[in-house]
């Protein structure tokens, strides 16, 4: 068996207090759902600030994303 070789990016620390990873990843519950990054990112989880990111509208802002689910 080898080992996996993890270069760069955040540490578990960075994602372990986050809330959406936290749902994700539940300890001891069975969680689904669909992990994708929104922009490509290497190190630093700073550039993912919400104050670097562009606006996304919320459904209320936009009357294509108010559609029901």
């Amino acid at each position: 068996m080898t080992a996996i070789q993890v270069s760069g990016g955040a540490s578990f620390a960075a994602f372990s207090t986050h809330p959406g990873y936290r749902r994700m990843f539940a300890p001891d519950r069975l969680t689904i759902g669909i992990f994708l990054p929104l922009r490509f990112y290497k190190g630093d989880m700073r550039v993912l600030a919400e104050d670097v990111l562009p606006h996304f509208p919320s459904h209320e802002e936009s009357p294509v994303l108010a559609a029901p689910w």
